[in-house]
């Protein structure tokens, strides 16, 4: 918050004629900024900014460009941190990325330090574009940043390797070793709670590398971690006091295994018993491949060993023993054998459990059918609903003519005699065809019980257990034609 607040500093007094600290304090509190007078001047002081007559005769606010080209590296540092999430250089163009609303901030204090390579900036709500003098000033800019919290002695620190040699120096105990450790952290080696910094409860290491090597994008690849946008990886690994640790890639968390795994691709120790690649057997390949300088030609010739090991691995599985092809011929030989006599067709379960159902409930349907029939139709003693209602129609048509309501009275009792006698003549078939058969019952449970069981082997469906004899007729057509097929795949493999 202090340097994104700093940043906002030096794009107010170079937007504005700003000349008082009170009027810089209360400018920084409309952004949203909680701010005191104090707080303002130390802001003041750490950015070293004085005054100076401006055109229109009051003295302004403004940057010294002395102090601004000295302190360039520190300064860029705290930017990179609080306010830039990315940076990215194409030909001679670098482009900056930041969190919302601090492009214009990151843009005025980067102007501030008068870069002597840089032709100009033009920044948007996010994002900074910097013109430099070449492509070689642009790639020189790019920044690969190491970031330090409570390991050891150090409680925070930024770290920022440029292109060219590096070197570390300091007496005993200055923390040169703290920072082979922590790098040692982001890549994957073990750590111990006695790292973190004394009274700490978490430590902290996270680095970003950039122009990664297209080995290493392949092993992201494989991995299922991406790249970001402008090419880097960052490596996170966060420590706790209690001796667990949390690692991320690209913010997606992995373990420990994974930035092991990447490790021989980032950095290469070289020390008096330390070596990532050079006791590792795997990794002689590589060294010898780069010897050469054949990444263009391991590229083509990639695609083709991978196929070509394909091959082989299929090569040896039909060279298996005769007596487990046999084994497994006679397997699913019954299998087939076993789907196919029980003449499975799709849908058919739901059909059977339908038909299942009428039996257990057909007593029930059988009984309530024979009974609203009755009621309907009447009985030898007893008149049903169809015979109460003609008589109540005929009545009604005694005296239609009287009145217009009672015709449509009479209309409608006639309309209800029809659908009732509709009505007793349907539920009356019904009645007639409900047929409980014992024998019938038995064959569906029968046929439901096959079902079952060839479900319980194949599949939790009749199309899966169809689809499993699809695919098993394949794989025995291919074990009974194995010696033809391997002699093509040995044709094809030395060919």
């Amino acid at each position: 918050m202090k340097f994104q607040r700093q940043a906002k500093i030096l794009e107010l007094i170079e937007t504005n004629e700003i000349e008082t600290q009170e009027e810089l304090s209360s400018r920084l509190r409309l952004l949203g900024y909680e701010t005191t007078q104090a707080t303002v001047s130390r802001d003041i002081k750490e950015l070293r900014l004085i005054k100076i007559l401006s055109p229109s005769g009051k003295y302004r606010y403004a940057t010294s460009a002395q102090e601004a080209e000295n302190s360039y590296a520190s300064r860029l540092q705290n930017i990179f941190r609080e306010c830039v999430t990315s940076v990215a250089a194409a030909q001679n163009l670098v482009v900056i990325k930041t969190f919302p609303a601090l492009a214009p901030a990151a843009a005025n204090a980067i102007d501030a330090m008068r870069l002597p390579n840089a032709l100009g900036s033009i920044s948007g709500d996010d994002t900074v574009f910097i013109a430099m003098k070449d492509n070689e000033s642009a790639v020189e800019f790019m920044l690969s940043l190491l970031h330090i919290e409570n390991i050891a002695i150090i409680e925070q620190a930024d770290i920022v390797l440029q292109p060219g040699f590096t070197v570390l120096t300091g007496e005993t105990g200055a923390g040169k070793s703290i920072i082979i450790d922590s790098i040692g952290a982001i890549l994957g080696q073990r750590t111990s709670r006695e790292l973190i910094r004394s009274g700490a409860k978490k430590g902290f290491v996270s680095a970003v590398f950039e122009d990664i090597p297209a080995a290493l994008k392949r092993q992201l690849e494989e991995l299922g971690l991406d790249t970001e946008d402008d090419g880097t990886v960052r490596i996170q690994r966060e420590l706790s006091a209690e001796g667990r640790s949390v690692c991320r890639v690209n913010m997606r968390p992995v373990s420990a295994s994974v930035l092991k795994t990447l490790s021989p691709y980032l950095i290469n120790i070289h020390g008096q018993h330390d070596g990532q690649k050079l006791m590792q057997e795997e990794y002689h390949i590589d060294f010898l491949d780069s010897f050469f300088e054949a990444e263009t030609l391991l590229e083509q010739f990639r695609p083709m060993y991978a196929e070509l090991h394909t091959l082989r691995s299929k090569i040896r599985e039909l060279e298996k023993s005769g007596q487990q092809r046999e084994q497994r011929i006679d397997m699913l030989r019954y299998q087939i054998d076993e789907i196919e006599a029980a003449q499975l067709q799709p849908g058919e379960e739901e059909m059977l459990t339908e038909r299942l159902q009428f039996f257990e409930n057909a007593g029930q349907l059988a009984y309530s059918l024979q009974a609203a029939s009755k009621l309907l139709s009447g009985g030898e003693e007893d008149d049903g609903a169809m015979d109460l209602l003609s008589r109540a129609a005929d009545e009604l048509a005694d005296v239609a003519a009287l009145s217009q309501d009672l015709n449509n009275l009479s209309q409608k009792a006639e309309e209800a005699r029809y659908q009732v006698e509709d009505l007793a003549a349907s539920v009356a078939m019904l009645a007639a065809d409900v047929d409980f058969s014992p024998k019938e019952r038995d064959a569906v449970e029968e046929r439901l019980d096959v079902i079952y069981r060839l479900r319980r082997k194949y599949g939790a469906t009749i199309e899966e257990v169809l689809s499993y004899h699809d695919k098993a007729s394949k794989e025995l057509g291919e074990l009974e034609n194995a010696d033809d097929r391997k002699d093509e795949m040995m044709e094809k493999y030395h060919r």
